[in-house]
């Protein structure tokens, strides 16, 4: 493992189906979590006030916004990780579940091996599960439950996990997909972001059409940020065919 326990960083808003399953999976794997609620309204600030964080805080201090705007919070990121030359980082969501790529080798020690070897990045290929049911219940295991997913199409990549260097790095230019800084060194063999945006259709649909699409940043969306929703529609069932994605482990 890590000669120093990791820190994931990790922002979240009404996730309290699944974000106290992620951040336990993170403490047991020897990972210190931070977390950045964006004023949760669903109890997800206060079900993860209890766990044995590292720390926690409200973001923006000064009390909900009217957007979901992701800059500033990504610049909240960065300041917290500047903290911490020669640690490792990990940028991370509240519905994200992250592995290495070595079976039976948890990610604190993949870490390590990558810290080891001399590098100092880790980039991540993305598997976005979906529902093939509605059969997800609030505090269920979302490895176990979802096993179909379809791949990522991120073109600049996820370096989302790094070791801090000095000098401080940079999110926001990418929007949080790649932190930036001099003398990265990207290991070669990438690592394993599960995400679980959709877990239930109800939860799908309040997630888009409630919680995202009306909160989101104008001037943030004329950047080009948060389309990845506009695909969407409240006619989807958000349920996927299991058919028409792979099953994990890839058979």
């Amino acid at each position: 493992m890590a000669a120093v326990r990791p820190l994931a960083i990790i922002a979240t808003y009404n996730d309290l189906d699944i974000a106290p399953q992620v951040v336990r999976k993170l403490l047991q794997d020897e990972i210190d979590v931070h977390i950045l609620d964006n004023w949760s309204s669903d109890g997800t600030y206060e079900a993860l006030a209890k766990l044995n964080l590292h720390s926690i805080e409200r973001f923006p201090a000064s009390g909900p916004s009217r957007y979901f705007k992701l800059h500033p919070i990504l610049r909240r990121k960065e300041d917290i990780a500047a903290q911490f030359p020669g640690r490792w980082i990990i940028n991370q969501d509240s519905d994200e579940i992250r592995c290495s790529p070595w079976p039976g080798v948890g990610l604190s020690e993949g870490i390590g091996r990558v810290s080891d070897a001399g590098f100092n990045a880790i980039n991540f290929d993305v598997l976005s599960f979906r529902p093939v049911d509605d059969l997800f219940r609030p505090g269920d295991d979302p490895e176990a439950h979802f096993r179909y997913f379809e791949r990522g199409n991120s073109v600049i990549g996820q370096v989302q996990a790094w070791r801090q260097p000095k000098r401080r790095v940079t999110l926001s230019t990418t929007g949080g997909h790649q932190a930036i800084f001099d003398g990265r060194r990207i290991f070669p063999e990438h690592f394993l972001l599960k995400h679980y945006c959709f877990r239930h259709p109800v939860q799908a649909r309040r997630k888009v059409f409630e919680e995202r699409i009306s909160r989101l940043d104008p001037e943030e969306r004329a950047m080009g940020w948060h389309i990845h929703y506009d695909r969407y529609s409240p006619e989807d069932d958000f349920i996927w065919d299991p058919t028409r994605l792979t099953q994990f482990p890839a058979v």
